[in-house]
């Protein structure tokens, strides 16, 4: 789709020809940041999104692979509202290859079960997302799973006042992923399970 639009010059970046401009490239990786952010924090917040998305939370047992755990339909809800970004913006085809592998690469860090050294955790939380910080937004608690909405930038959930954080003793004690979450059926069901009229008298 990038490559579409730059032949055709659609978009701000190709009509304006900025997208030759460093500081272009690079707002405009920062702007996709942000632009996940409100996707993925939307999902939680509009119900017909929350139907496909408590797939990828209704995984008890957080490694990388629930990283790649989506619903069909919300990756191809998500493909279509980038492509919208790349069209409007008219971002360079490069800088929508670097994002993809930033964003692909991040999901799969942070849903990592790994235990990154304290200081070092701190450190990095200051800019990205870890998997000490991302793995409150996968706890059984609602309150805490509608924070920390972030997969690469960290910056995001300070400044729009959905950050969260567990204490040490906190990490490995919380329950993860959706209460009353029977995944029983396998594949199959999982797929459907969102294109059911009623799935329970609770959200969780």
């Amino acid at each position: 789709m990038a490559e579409y639009f730059a032949i055709k010059g659609i978009g701000l970046g190709h009509y304006f020809s900025l997208n030759q401009e460093l500081w272009y490239q690079l707002s405009c990786l920062i702007f996709l940041d942000l632009m996940i952010y409100w996707q993925h924090r939307l999902s939680h917040l509009v119900p017909l999104f929350w139907r496909f998305h408590r797939i990828h939370h209704g995984d008890g047992q957080l490694d990388s692979s629930t990283a790649l755990r989506f619903h069909p339909i919300e990756i191809y809800a998500s493909l279509l509202f980038k492509g919208a970004l790349i069209a409007i913006f008219g971002i360079h085809p490069g800088v929508v290859l670097i994002f993809e592998m930033l964003l692909s690469g991040s999901a799969i860090f942070n849903h990592a079960n790994w235990k990154l050294p304290g200081r070092l955790d701190h450190y990095l939380q200051t800019f990205l997302v870890t998997p000490d910080m991302h793995r409150v937004h996968h706890s059984q608690i609602r309150q805490e799973h509608d924070q920390n909405f972030g997969f690469c930038l960290s910056f995001w959930d300070r400044l729009f006042g959905s950050w969260g954080h567990w204490q040490e003793d906190e990490q490995r004690q919380k329950p993860l992923g959706l209460k009353n979450f029977d995944t029983g059926g396998g594949l199959i069901e999982l797929l459907i399970l969102p294109l059911k009229k009623f799935w329970s008298s609770s959200r969780f």
